[in-house]
């Protein structure tokens, strides 16, 4: 993981100093796929996209209860009739 000031230094390496992928990897000693991370992360996010709800939220409450009173409780597979 990166600190958000490198990524800010790669990220202004690579568009506005126009340096390639390798150059910058080499230059602050990271591996050249954290680079590329760094570079493309923003790329596809949309701005305002939300999150689906998950099929578990209206379960959660109870879930959290029952862990709380019971913390060694394994998870079972059904039974087979």
């Amino acid at each position: 993981m990166i600190s958000e000031e490198v990524r800010a230094r790669i990220r202004r390496l690579y568009y506005a100093e126009h340096w390639r992928i390798g150059t910058i990897a080499a230059e602050l000693g990271i591996h050249h796929e954290t680079v590329a991370r760094a570079v493309g992360t923003e790329q596809f996010v949309r701005p305002g996209a939300q999150c689906r709800p998950s099929m578990l939220d209206p379960y959660k409450p109870f879930i959290a209860e029952v862990l709380e009173k019971h913390p060694r409780i394994r998870c079972m597979s059904p039974v087979p009739p």
